[in-house]
């Protein structure tokens, strides 16, 4: 195992995609691979399958159960009806903008 050290940035989504974007570039080593993503989506998965069934999972999670219950709360979903929000991207008052 790895440790990495800490910044204390968190640049999340745009920090991942400047990653991938100097990883095809300049070759720039990878913040995760696909196998750490897919990791990821399978503890994700495991959670919601969690919280619909109310009991504890195991990794990795039957696939075919999840599938199931995913199609489930599809099927009775209803669109919500919610306010348009707008989110401010401008940080350049803040000290945080990107350059």
């Amino acid at each position: 195992m790895e440790i990495l050290p800490l910044d204390g940035e968190n640049p999340q989504h745009v920090g991942v995609l400047k990653a991938f974007a100097a990883h095809i570039l300049h070759g720039t080593p990878l913040v995760a691979d696909g196998a750490e993503g897919i990791r990821a989506l399978m503890l994700s998965n495991a959670m919601h399958l969690s919280s619909w069934t109310g009991k504890p999972v195991s990794l990795p999670i039957d696939e075919g159960e999840f599938a199931r219950l995913l199609a489930e709360k599809r099927l009775h979903s209803r669109k919500k009806q919610v306010k348009e929000v707008t989110f401010a991207t401008d940080h350049s008052g803040t000290g945080r903008a990107e350059g």
